[in-house]
């Protein structure tokens, strides 16, 4: 019998781990975590249950190589992996829009451009496959041309894609939040 490889991940913007953590839980270890806020590092750290075996780098992602993450995944022997995060959500949420439309950067906000870093890594790194996961404001109009650019991007790579719908209410979390994930 053919024996498989455990599939794992490596996850950007890796906040105090909740998307790492139900990675886990789904059984997909997290391998590399990494994320800009030294608070939410610390947090990872301390979360030994679940990252333990995990390297975590703290780091803006503009600023961190693909070749950091192949070379731990490597080293570690780990051929078949997925990337899973989600880009920070301010520039697309809508808590935006209360500031004002003369104030809100939208698209234009430098924080935006994290998204092309995760399509960075996805296309460096060729992963077997991705979860991107954001606010469903991130399908609004004013934001659209974002998702159509990941969509053509990834298609590009060869990916199969599927965009997702969902509100953590209705997976056991006590707090109303549409988000959307790109699969």
């Amino acid at each position: 019998m053919k024996s498989m490889k455990k599939i794992s991940a490596v996850s950007l913007f890796s906040g105090a781990g909740g998307l790492d953590v139900a990675s886990v839980m789904a059984g997909v270890p997290v391998v590399i975590s990494t994320d800009f806020d030294h608070d939410c590092i610390e947090t990872l750290k301390a979360n030994s249950k679940y990252f333990k075996n995990s390297k975590i780098i703290e780091g803006d992602l503009h600023q961190i190589d693909s070749k950091v993450f192949s070379d731990i995944l490597k080293d570690r022997d780990i051929t078949d992996f997925i990337v899973i995060g989600g880009a920070p959500c301010q520039p697309f949420s809508k808590a935006g829009y209360w500031v004002g439309n003369k104030t809100r950067k939208g698209i234009n906000d430098p924080r935006a451009t994290l998204v092309n870093e995760y399509l960075r890594v996805v296309t460096d790194l060729k992963p077997k496959g991705f979860v991107f996961e954001n606010v469903e404001s991130l399908l609004h109009p004013t934001n659209r041309t974002i998702v159509d650019k990941f969509i053509e991007i990834i298609k590009q790579e060869g990916y199969d894609y599927k965009v997702i719908h969902a509100n953590a209410l209705d997976y056991g979390v006590p707090q109303k939040r549409n988000r959307i994930f790109i699969i």
